[in-house]
């Protein structure tokens, strides 16, 4: 079960403890899936640029996410007390940064595998891609209104 916004965050906007174990997981799940975009590479008999695109990117991923996870697993161990850190230009920078590029090159990562094996799965991919993210977008400011809305 995910944790609902008032378990995740405290009353200063500060991540509490599930908030932290649940990008964790996500910062692990991802480095995984990194592992596994790699190891499906070298089991290939293919090869081309794009797939090297491939490699590149999961490679790049994966050790970025498990500094990610080595930053929130710090930051569970020393509790409480440590949150605050987090808002602090260094606890940002070891957690924003290093997940944000992980996650741009395993996206790209799966980007060019698609387009490796098939351009209109690719432009499937892309459009469809457009169209989730600008209806999550709509769907975050609706929400958003209706909060304050409520909050009034």
């Amino acid at each position: 079960m995910e944790p609902t916004t008032e378990e995740t965050f405290d009353d200063d906007g500060i991540l509490r403890e599930p908030g932290l174990r649940l990008l964790r997981s996500l910062s692990l799940g991802s480095a995984g899936a990194s592992f596994i975009v790699i190891m499906s590479l070298f089991q290939m008999n293919k090869s081309s640029d794009a797939l090297s695109w491939v490699l590149y990117g999961a490679v790049l991923a994966m050790p970025l996410f498990l500094l990610s996870v080595t930053a929130y697993q710090i930051y569970l161990m020393g509790g409480a007390k440590s949150y605050p850190h987090m808002q602090t230009s260094i606890g940002s920078f070891m957690i924003i940064i290093p997940f944000s590029i992980g996650a741009f090159s395993l996206v790209f990562s799966v980007i060019c595998l698609v387009y490796a094996f098939d351009c209109k799965a690719f432009a499937v991919l892309l459009l469809s891609s457009i169209v989730a993210i600008s209806v999550n977008s709509y769907f975050r400011r609706d929400l958003t209104k209706f909060i304050e809305k409520i909050k009034g």
